[in-house]
């Protein structure tokens, strides 16, 4: 009688332990990027693509961030941002957004901007919720390295809103902003491709053009960044038609 022989069993390769914040983050000048060890690592941005979509839930229906009695509008850009892939470097830096706002100074002189750093936008908008609904109810969240626009606002931008005023969408600010020169005086300009309708051939083409130099109002993102270039264009609608396969006799 033949003795079968029992399967062996495939040991499970050992699960990596996701560490702590302060053991995943600690390389660079200032020791807030991440560790060159876990830099790679899939399930580690697969845990910070996580925490950083979680931020839907405290949002309620008519886009309010809720903490208790308090509330705050979050802006449609921060709120279309959460749905959005984080890139790598802003996996890689421990703190890719901040909060900006003004606060009054006791003695009666001219606010101060502050700035706060944040590792996540639902930490900006429990931050700005909790803190500084009463101080200044025009503080905003900055992303450093800034989001593309939203799909339903491509081609909307730059547009005059109802104040008359041109607006462009600021990457950063994930919100529509005014941009303006810098220096007056001092006026600088630059080369960059731009979309122009042609009527002849009935759509847009790119033209290398002279441009003047201008920076956001709010986090001074310029004109020149990538993200704000591909925002502030036309957009053009290609309808995909399903296409036939000719039918031949035999």
């Amino acid at each position: 009688m033949e003795k079968t022989m029992r399967k062996r069993r495939q040991s499970k390769a050992p699960r990596l332990r996701i560490p702590p914040i302060e053991e995943l983050y600690g390389d660079g000048v200032g020791g807030r990027l991440m560790r060159g060890q876990f830099s790679h690592r899939k399930d580690i941005h697969e845990a910070i693509q996580r925490r950083h979509e979680k931020g839907v839930g405290y949002i309620d229906e008519k886009g309010y961030w809720v903490d208790g009695d308090k509330r705050w509008k979050v802006p449609y850009g921060v709120r279309a941002a959460f749905r959005n892939q984080l890139s790598y470097s802003q996996i890689a830096s421990q703190y890719p957004f901040y909060v900006q706002w003004q606060h009054p100074q006791r003695n009666g002189g001219p606010p101060r901007t502050l700035t706060r750093s944040c590792m996540t936008l639902g930490v900006a908008c429990a931050f700005i919720t909790k803190n500084l609904t009463t101080v200044d109810g025009d503080a905003f969240i900055v992303s450093k390295l800034g989001f593309h626009i939203p799909i339903p606002l491509m081609g909307k931008f730059p547009r005059k809103l109802s104040d008359g005023k041109t607006y462009y969408w600021c990457p950063r600010c994930m919100q529509p902003r005014r941009f303006r020169v810098p220096d007056p005086m001092n006026p600088t300009t630059f080369y960059a491709d731009k979309k122009f309708w042609n009527e002849e051939k009935g759509h847009y083409e790119w033209k290398n053009v002279k441009l003047a130099y201008l920076a956001c109002s709010h986090c001074g993102i310029s004109n020149r960044d990538q993200k704000f270039r591909s925002a502030n264009q036309p957009v053009e609608k290609v309808v995909i038609r399903p296409t036939r396969k000719r039918r031949r006799r035999r």
